[in-house]
C-alpha cells in the first residue's frame, strides 16, 4: 500500500472528558485525537491531562501524550508544570503544543492539541522571566543574539487565538526584552524560532506583570 506523510483531518475525532473523584485528588481530562495516516511520522495519539492541588495557590499540571505507531509500538511523552490557580495557557510537550484551561484551580474546562513544532527540533526552554519598568526580560538559550528567526507573540488574556506578533522587542545574549508594556498589567507571551529551512520550535506560554 502506498504510504503518505500527509495528515488527513477528515477522520479526526476529539473527545474530552473530566471527572471528579474526591477533594484534593487530581481531576483527569482525556482528549483523543485520531488522524488517518500511513507513515510512522504521524501516529495516532492520546492526550491525558491532570492537575494536582498543592499548598497555597500552586498546582501541578501534568500532561502525558501517548503515540501509537502502525507497527504496534508506543511512545510516551510527559511534562509537568507548576501553575497558579485559574490558569489557562499553552504548554509544550515534546513536539506538541497543548492548550489547557484549568480555571477553578483543578477543574479542567478544556484541553486540546493546538499545534506541533517541527519533528526533531527541541522546544525553546525559558529559564527565567524578569520584569521592570514597562518591560519584561524572557531568558532562554538564544542561538541568534541579533534575534534573527525569533518572534515574540503577546496576549493580554492568555486565551488561544489572542496571541499577536509583538514588534517592540530587542534581543541579546540572554534572550528577549519586551518593551513598551503597561505597568501593573498582566501579559502572556511565547517565543517562536524559525531557522529559515522550514524548522520551527517554540516555547511554552509564560505570564508576567511589569512594574516600576
Amino acid at each position: 500500500m502506498r504510504k503518505t506523510i500527509s495528515i488527513i483531518f477528515a477522520a479526526t475525532l476529539v473527545l474530552c472528558l473530566s471527572t471528579l473523584a474526591y477533594a484534593f485528588n487530581p481531576i483527569w481530562a482525556r482528549t483523543e485525537v485520531r488522524f488517518t495516516y500511513a507513515a510512522p511520522a504521524h501516529p495516532i495519539y492520546f492526550v491525558e491531562v491532570s492537575v494536582e492541588k498543592l499548598n497555597g495557590s500552586q498546582n501541578r499540571l501534568t500532561i502525558t501524550i501517548t503515540e501509537f505507531y502502525p507497527d504496534g509500538t508506543e511512545k510516551v511523552i510527559t511534562e509537568s508544570y507548576m501553575i497558579p490557580n485559574n490558569a489557562a495557557g499553552e504548554y509544550v510537550v515534546g513536539n506538541y503544543i497543548v492548550y489547557v484551561d484549568a480555571k477553578g484551580n483543578v477543574q479542567i474546562r478544556k484541553c486540546e492539541v493546538v499545534g506541533q513544532t517541527t519533528p526533531g527540533t527541541e522546544a525553546i526552554g525559558i529559564t527565567s522571566v524578569a520584569t521592570g519598568n514597562g518591560q519584561a526580560d524572557i531568558n532562554f538559550a538564544i542561538v541568534s543574539v541579533n534575534g534573527k528567526g525569533y518572534t515574540v507573540y503577546l496576549s493580554e488574556n492568555g486565551e488561544v487565538g489572542s496571541f499577536k506578533e509583538y514588534a517592540n522587542v530587542s534581543y541579546n545574549a540572554t534572550g528577549a526584552q519586551i518593551k513598551k508594556l503597561t505597568n501593573g498589567k498582566t501579559y502572556w507571551a511565547y517565543i517562536e524560532y524559525n531557522d529559515g529551512n522550514g524548522n520551527m520550535s517554540r516555547s511554552t506560554v509564560v505570564s508576567f506583570t511589569p512594574n516600576k
